[in-house]
């Protein structure tokens, strides 16, 4: 396991809770179109306004295909690393599966963890130390 694929698990991460909060936003759009007066409903069937529920929708449907997608790869990339750093000692597994897995920031890694920030990423340095070699063998 290296470096760059847990960033890359991070962003995949990041990238998922985007879609999740986008999708959010989108049902929040069609609820309150769906809400609309009925005077606003016959303006649109008589082709006075774009159809933002249908725009809304297509989005959505899009955006859920490429969510399942992202979470696949995932659950794959979870089992990877969970594998990985089982050989880890404790302390660095536990920094790893919270950066990575629990996006924390490094801030609130120092904090839960009790350590200076520097010493954070003297942890986390030899953590992916020990991930390469084990790596190699």
């Amino acid at each position: 396991m290296t470096k760059q694929q847990l960033q890359e698990y991070y962003w995949l991460r990041k990238n998922i809770h985007r879609l999740e909060r986008r999708i959010g936003e989108l049902k929040t759009v069609a609820e309150r179109q769906t809400s609309q007066t009925s005077k606003d409903q016959e303006r649109r069937a008589s082709g006075g306004a774009s159809d933002r529920v249908g725009n809304a929708v297509a989005e959505y449907v899009s955006i859920e295909a490429e969510l399942q997608s992202k979470i696949q790869s995932l659950h794959t990339d979870t089992v990877a690393i969970e594998k990985a750093i089982a050989v880890l000692p404790s302390r660095e597994q536990y920094l790893i599966r919270i950066r990575y897995i629990d996006l924390m920031t490094w801030k609130q890694i120092a904090a839960d963890m009790e350590c200076s920030w520097p010493h954070v990423h003297r942890i986390h340095s030899n953590a992916l130390k020990l991930l390469a070699e084990n790596d190699t063998k």
